[in-house]
């Protein structure tokens, strides 16, 4: 279990203009055919060009269609597209991946078979444009109810693994099943689909990607805690937060032979409190992956958060931020966040002089975890003894079989010597971190000198002011009282523990002689 950031890649598309038509306002048709084209999907056709499947109502009713365009910009099959799958009733929601020989493999879900019974089907393309196995495709999955949100990817042997939302079960609102088809249009695995997770209320939006051993991991959102919190359409599934429950994120890998690798149902990867949807997932290219997805557990607004699992389905403890902050009289303070933690002991705190090679555990730096949690956890340590220099922290996190990992290393400069009578210059009120929060929260402030005071404490004679923190509620009611004393001039940090207080907006003050300030806070449970 190694120590994991947790960071967000945004990736910036920029307008490539002129490449193909030469105009920007034309383009290139793909299909402009009568009726309805919808939801394109496009791959490689590992030749410099793509291939492009969409929904097509050209007969009336939707079908799905293909064209490839080489990388001139020019159409290479039948004008406005080949006929992937035109049988009776609708199909919908194609994707699409490489058959690893310039065609492609695309899989839809599809009611032939009854308005009340949608099925998925396959279909190969070769780069010629012929379709290579039966007409209107191959059954993936003809079981009773609706299977839909098909995602596939190629399996390096010019065939490709499947996954899809299944309802069959009249036990489970909805269920994630898995199958693999090879190269000729064989189905390879347990008929109709293996069980990928079979957990009690809904599982669905299934993602994948391939584990790099032919085999792949496969993602979905999950309601197994709440039964009434997804609703389920044929063609679209909509999550709302009823009855209080809220949806996880779950991750399986199965391998090339259909048998799945990790926990029955699932590795739990994501299970705090609200709405979660969404997730997306890539291979971290050492067998396991790395996932991200839509997350409302603020409660203000959605937000991005991610996770890391390892082949064998473990979660490593998520390190989410490190950072260190100097102090009045050569004191670090330290503070660092998890997302997530497995089988975690604790953390000792490193330092050493930056530039030499002997790193040195702090003294009484130990600070205990929290085990095995997807719930996000702060921590903090301060350095009370941190020698004058350029100095370098990292932290060891231990397991609890003893297994020891390291973060990276942060870099702090402490130029100032014990001696120093340094002070902060003004009042500081900062803003409470986390925020929102529940149960606790932490609240840092300052106090420069107050002239004309003077207290002697342990014989040494330094300047003070009676200091106040406390916290009311809405109606101005004082429901806390966090400091009440009198403080040296230097940096200061309290806690606020909201346990048995009721979720709403609160508001914390500092006072010192004449100096004022408030601040807001929300407390969310």
């Amino acid at each position: 279990m190694k120590l994991f950031v947790s960071c967000l890649l945004l990736v910036v598309l920029l307008p490539a203009y002129g490449q193909w038509s030469g105009d920007p306002t034309v383009n290139n048709p793909v299909c402009t055919a009568t009726g309805q084209q919808y939801d394109p999907k496009i791959v490689s056709d590992g030749a410099g060009g793509t291939i492009i499947t969409w929904e097509d109502s050209r007969s009336g009713t939707f079908d799905i269609y293909a064209q490839r365009i080489n990388a001139s910009g020019v159409v290479q099959w039948t004008t406005d597209g080949v006929a992937i799958c035109t049988a009776s009733d609708a199909q919908y929601d194609p994707v699409i991946t490489s058959d690893g020989a310039n065609g492609a493999i695309i899989t839809w879900y599809d009611y032939r078979n009854g308005s009340a019974n949608s099925d998925i089907y396959s279909q190969r393309i070769s780069a010629a444009g012929v379709v290579q196995w039966a007409a209107d495709g191959v059954a993936i999955c003809t079981e009773t109810n609706f299977q839909f949100s098909p995602q596939l990817i190629g399996d390096g042997a010019n065939g490709a693994i499947i996954t899809w939302g299944d309802q069959r079960s009249v036990t489970s609102s909805s269920d994630i099943y898995a199958q693999r088809i090879n190269a000729s249009g064989a189905v390879q695995w347990t008929a109709n689909g293996v069980a990928i997770c079979t957990a009690t209320g809904v599982q669905a939006d299934p993602q994948l990607i391939g584990d790099g051993a032919d085999g792949a991991i496969v993602a979905w959102g999950d309601n197994r805690t709440a039964m009434n919190n997804y609703d389920i359409y044929p063609h679209r599934i909509i999550n709302e937060s009823a009855g209080g429950g809220y949806s996880k994120i779950y991750a399986q890998r199965i391998n090339a032979s259909g048998a799945v690798h990790w926990t029955t149902n699932g590795v739990a990867i994501c299970t705090a409190p609200q709405i979660r949807q969404a997730p997306e997932i890539i291979g971290d290219g050492a067998g396991g992956a790395i996932l991200t997805w839509e997350d409302f557990r603020s409660g203000t607004n959605n937000d991005i958060y991610a996770s890391h699992v390892d082949q064998n389905g473990a979660l490593p403890v998520q390190l989410a931020s490190f950072t260190a902050t100097v102090l009045a009289n050569n004191r670090v303070r330290l503070d660092w966040r998890t997302i997530s933690e497995v089988n975690n002991y604790g953390f000792f705190v490193q330092r050493r002089i930056n530039g030499l090679l002997d790193w040195w555990i702090v003294e009484n730096s130990f600070v205990a975890g929290h085990g095995t949690t997807n719930e996000p956890h702060d921590y903090t340590f301060t350095d009370n003894n941190a020698p004058q220099g350029n100095l370098q922290y990292k932290l060891k996190q231990v397991d609890l079989d003893g297994t020891e990992h390291f973060s990276e290393p942060i870099n702090v400069s402490v130029l100032t010597s014990v001696a120093d009578n340094s002070a902060p210059e003004k009042f500081e009120l900062q803003q409470n971190y986390p925020n929102p929060f529940n149960p606790s929260t932490r609240i840092r402030f300052q106090i420069p000198e107050v002239r004309g005071q003077i207290s002697e404490v342990r014989g040494q004679k330094s300047e003070v002011g009676r200091v106040t923190l406390k916290v009311f509620d809405v109606l101005g009611r004082e429901v806390a009282t966090l400091v009440n004393e009198n403080l040296n001039a230097g940096s200061y940090e309290a806690s606020f523990d909201a346990t048995g207080f009721t979720s709403g907006v609160y508001f914390y003050k500092l006072q010192s002689g004449s100096f004022i300030e408030t601040k807001r806070m929300l407390l969310l449970k």
